[in-house]
């Protein structure tokens, strides 16, 4: 059983902890007042992810390799420049899909130094450094059946759930918002 838990709210992230009575508390928070849109707590290291959707400032990603003594900034998934000749367009309102990361949606770990980010606009990404780069998987933003996807409940459409093969971390599934279920 643990005693510690981590909570990421649209106030913050806060650290609960079970007191000398047995009772939950907070114990402390970081990011007092920001979105925490995703939290990324990595098994067997002290090393925690936290993004948070920042509005007019955009995504970020905060770090520690410490458990949280210490936060720094790290990169968050981009993409590349969208070409002028390609029409992208969200099939229900008709609505410029941006190539740009409007959302963390969600963030897990693969094998030792592997993250997976899943964002909106649908886009998934890989890490192979830890967090400190990261590549958009081509072969899904570039299926054409990308283009039928639509936001259920957002604009743009996301990738919500990852779960990445304990046994063989090269099998990825992924659940994307109103586009289905894929898999590697």
């Amino acid at each position: 059983m643990t005693d510690r838990l981590l909570v990421g709210t649209r106030k913050g992230l806060f650290r609960i902890e079970r007191n000398v009575n047995g009772r939950w508390e907070i114990a402390g928070n970081w990011f007092l007042g920001d979105p925490i849109s995703m939290l990324l707590v990595e098994s067997n290291t002290p090393r925690i992810h936290a993004a948070m959707d920042l509005g007019h400032f955009g995504v970020k990603l905060q770090r520690t390799e410490d458990g949280g003594k210490n936060w720094s900034e790290a990169p968050t998934p981009a993409y590349p420049e969208k070409p002028d000749e390609v029409e992208d367009k969200e099939p229900f309102r008709g609505l410029e899909v941006p190539w740009s990361t409007q959302m963390i949606w969600s963030l897990v770990a693969g094998s030792p130094d592997e993250l997976w980010c899943g964002v909106i606009p649908g886009g998934l990404f890989r890490s192979t450094d830890g967090g400190d780069s990261w590549q958009l998987i081509r072969t899904l933003w570039d299926d054409p059946r990308r283009k039928m996807w639509m936001g259920g409940g957002y604009d743009f459409s996301g990738i919500h759930s990852i779960l990445v093969d304990p046994r063989n971390s090269a099998h990825v599934t992924i659940g994307v918002s109103v586009g289905g279920v894929w898999t590697t």
